[in-house]
């Protein structure tokens, strides 16, 4: 991933007056997290991957930024929730803006995470 793109994540996070610490980590996701027949993740099935394995990990709110297309009910979404953890595709929101537009819309979408309710997809 692209360390542009992840300046541009956290600083229209920090736009909002989010306290920011970036971490990288490299996260093995299963193939069964895979629909091959839309060739996207499933987003309810990667989060409850991911919860298992970072749910010791300090703070409010833990974004994984996820360069592959997810899915979720069929539909190709920028980022879903579950508690504490948010999932986002930046592949999807590349798809959504032109090349031009794309690191705009990267830190607006940041920015909006925050400030405005139902942005992303809630699961309970």
């Amino acid at each position: 991933m692209d360390r542009v793109i992840i300046d541009a994540f956290k600083e229209g996070l920090e736009s909002s007056g989010a306290n920011t610490l970036m971490m990288t980590e490299i996260v093995h996701i299963g193939l069964s997290t895979y629909n091959w027949e839309t060739n996207a993740f499933i987003a309810e099935i990667m989060l409850k991957e991911l919860e298992e394995r970072i749910k010791q990990f300090p703070g409010d709110l833990i974004i994984i930024l996820f360069y592959p297309e997810i899915e979720f009910q069929g539909k190709n979404i920028e980022c879903i929730k579950k508690g504490r953890l948010l999932l986002v595709s930046l592949e999807n929101m590349r798809k959504r803006t032109s090349l031009k537009d794309y690191l705009e819309h990267v830190k607006s979408s940041a920015a909006s995470v925050l400030s405005t309710p139902n942005f992303c997809t809630e699961l309970n």
